[in-house]
C-alpha cells in the first residue's frame, strides 16, 4: 500500500440515535488511534459530511424521521460523496434489511449488539479497500499521464519521420509529376551500368524525351502548362511497361529506363507507342495544345563505363532527332558515333 495514504488521518463519521452505541463505539475507535465525530441524526450526518467527508461512516438503519437507507441513498446520489464507504449498523437479523442495506449502497453491515473485535476488523477492511482503491486511481493516473507523455512524444517522432520522409521525397521526386527526378534517376541508370558489368548478357535502354508544344494561350499559362505537363507524362506512362522506368529531368524533358532490352527492336516500338499517343492534339483547360516528342535512342551495353556517357548520347540523339521534324526517334550507334533515324 502507498505510504503516504496510510498518513492520511482515518476519519469515521458515527451516525446513531442511541447514545450509548455512539459512546462505545467512538471511545473503542478513538482508543485504536481513528479521528472519530459522532451524530444522531440522519440529517446532521449529511451536513457533517458536506462540511468535511470522512473516510468512513458507521450508519444505524434505524433512525426517526430520516432512516439509513435514505442517508445512504443521498449520499451515493451525490458526487462528492458517493465513494465514501457505509457500514451499516443493524439490530435486525432480517434477510431482507441485509439485502436492502447492499441495495441502498452500503458496503458491508456490522449487527447489533456489537462485537468489538468485529467492528474493529469490519472497519479496517473497509479503509483498506478505500486505501487500495485510492492507489490504485493514482496509479491509474499516473499512468494516464505517463502514457499521454509517450503519445506526446510518439506523435513528435511521427511528425519528424513525415518531414524526413518529406524532404527526401522532395529531394527525389519531381514534385509536379511525382516521377523520379535526375539524381534518383541517376541511380537507377547506375544501377544499370553496374548490372551489365557482371553480366554481359544483360541489356537495356535509354530513351531521352524532348516535348515541344504550340497553341497554349497568354491567359493563365503556367497552370495551363502544368495540366499539360500531367497530361504528357499520363500518355507516356500508358505507352511504356510497368518495369519501365520514367523520371522527369527538366521543365519539358524525360528520360525512359528500359530494363531487360536485348535488341533494338523492342525499343523503337515503345518508342512508336510513344509518337502514337501525340498524333491528335491534347485537349487541356478547353484549349487544344499540339505536342510534338523528339526521343534519343541508347542501347546500353558493357561498352558504356559511366552513366553520364549514356545520358549524354541519349540526349545527342533526340536533338538529332528534333531536326528531322515532329515525333521523330534517332538511335545513336556507339561504334560509327553516328545517329540513325526512326
Amino acid at each position: 500500500m502507498n505510504k503516504n495514504l496510510s498518513k492520511v488521518p482515518q476519519d469515521i463519521l458515527i451516525v446513531d440515535d442511541t447514545l450509548a452505541n455512539l459512546k462505545v463505539l467512538s471511545e473503542t475507535l478513538t482508543n485504536e488511534g481513528y479521528e472519530v465525530r459522532a451524530v444522531k441524526s440522519g440529517q446532521t450526518a449529511l451536513t457533517a459530511v458536506q462540511t468535511m467527508p470522512p473516510r468512513l461512516i458507521l450508519l444505524d438503519i434505524h433512525m426517526p424521521e430520516m432512516n439509513g437507507y435514505e442517508v445512504c441513498q443521498r449520499l451515493k446520489a451525490n458526487e462528492a460523496t458517493c465513494n465514501i464507504p457505509i457500514i451499516f449498523l443493524t439490530a435486525s437479523n432480517e434477510a431482507s434489511d441485509k439485502v436492502k442495506a447492499f441495495e441502498s449502497g452500503g458496503a458491508d453491515y456490522i449487527a447489533k449488539p456489537f462485537q468489538i473485535e468485529e467492528v474493529l476488523a469490519r472497519v479496517k477492511n473497509q479503509l483498506g479497500i478505500q486505501a487500495a482503491q485510492a492507489e490504485i486511481r493514482q496509479l491509474n493516473a499516473a499512468l494516464e499521464e505517463k502514457v499521454k507523455e509517450r503519445t506526446k512524444h510518439l506523435n513528435q517522432k511521427i511528425n519528424e519521420l513525415e518531414q524526413t520522409k518529406k524532404v527526401l521525397h522532395d529531394t527525389f521526386y519531381d514534385r509536379l509529376t511525382d516521377l523520379p527526378n535526375r539524381i534518383l534517376f541517376s541511380k537507377h541508370l547506375d544501377q544499370a551500368v553496374i548490372r551489365t558489368k557482371k553480366n554481359p548478357h544483360y541489356g537495356f535502354a535509354l530513351l531521352f524525351l524532348e516535348c515541344a508544344w504550340q497553341g497554349i494561350n497568354q491567359s493563365g499559362s503556367q497552370l495551363v502548362e502544368h495540366k499539360l505537363i500531367v497530361a504528357i507524362v499520363k500518355k507516356i506512362l500508358s505507352s511504356i511497361r510497368e518495369v519501365d522506368t520514367l523520371a522527369r529531368i527538366g521543365n519539358d524533358k524525360f528520360i525512359v529506363l528500359l530494363p531487360e532490352i536485348q535488341n533494338i527492336y523492342r525499343t523503337t516500338y515503345i518508342a512508336q507507342q510513344i509518337h502514337q499517343q501525340f498524333t491528335s492534339p491534347l485537349s487541356i483547360s478547353q484549349q487544344q495544345i499540339e505536342v510534338s516528342i523528339s526521343i534519343g535512342i541508347v542501347l546500353g551495353t558493357e561498352e558504356y563505363q559511366q552513366p553520364a556517357h549514356i545520358l549524354r548520347d541519349a540526349k545527342f540523339a533526340a536533338h538529332q532527332a528534333q531536326k528531322l521534324g515532329r515525333n521523330h526517334y534517332c538511335l545513336f550507334n556507339s561504334t560509327q558515333q553516328s545517329v540513325s533515324p526512326g
